[in-house]
């Protein structure tokens, strides 16, 4: 059987290994980590991902994705006075870059400096793709944070002491849904084909 387990091991480095800085997405797009092409990202990619996607790192009480997070976002923009539908876009797509390197804890970024560049670099891809503002507002950085105390609170072990000292924001209180996987992923294509302008050429088919 040695060459069947060569042929199998020639067969993955031919179409994985020629880069070591490609990641396969689940549209079968070879996505170049270094280097990346806008027209390589797709809002399908990044809705399916990001349902998967767990917050923070897993440590949770219960199952919770990044596109929930982002769709709970969403739809507090829509509620501002100064909201509108190409700020709620940006809100929605704010994690894109998680499709590709994952939802990296903070901690691990201060320990692994380099993780920084990489990740600024394909945010702005994902904002070149969807014409979208980058570097993010600060508002926007303002009421991730906000929501991300009051997650926290909702779904970790963390003290109430704890996460004050985190921030000098306070906590959002907005209705948090424990979605599937499944319904995030709906519910984030919905967000966004409401959204963006001519939405279906950002589908991967």
């Amino acid at each position: 059987m040695d060459w069947v387990y060569w042929i199998f091991h020639k067969a993955i480095q031919s179409k994985f290994m020629y880069s070591n800085t490609l990641i396969e997405t689940n549209s079968g797009i070879l996505f170049d980590l270094a280097s990346p092409n806008i027209n390589d990202i797709f809002i399908d990619d990044i809705a399916y991902s990001l349902a998967k996607v767990v917050r923070f790192n897993g440590h949770l009480n219960c199952f919770y994705s990044t596109a929930t997070h982002c769709c709970v976002l969403t739809d507090w923009v829509l509620t501002q006075s100064w909201g509108s539908d190409a700020k709620a876009l940006l809100m929605l797509l704010h994690h894109g870059v998680d499709v590709y390197i994952s939802d990296i804890p903070f901690g691990v970024r201060n320990v692994v400096p380099e993780i920084k560049p990489l990740k600024e670099c394909i945010e702005r891809a994902v904002a070149q793709r969807f014409n979208i503002e980058w570097p993010w507002p600060q508002w926007l950085l303002n009421a991730n944070l906000s929501l991300i105390l009051q997650e926290q609170k909702k779904f970790t072990c963390l003290s109430d002491e704890y996460i004050a000292s985190v921030s000098s924001l306070k906590p959002f209180n907005l209705n948090i849904p424990e979605w599937h996987w499944q319904t995030a992923a709906q519910e984030y294509l919905q967000r966004f084909d409401h959204l963006c302008p001519d939405a279906g050429k950002f589908y991967s088919s």
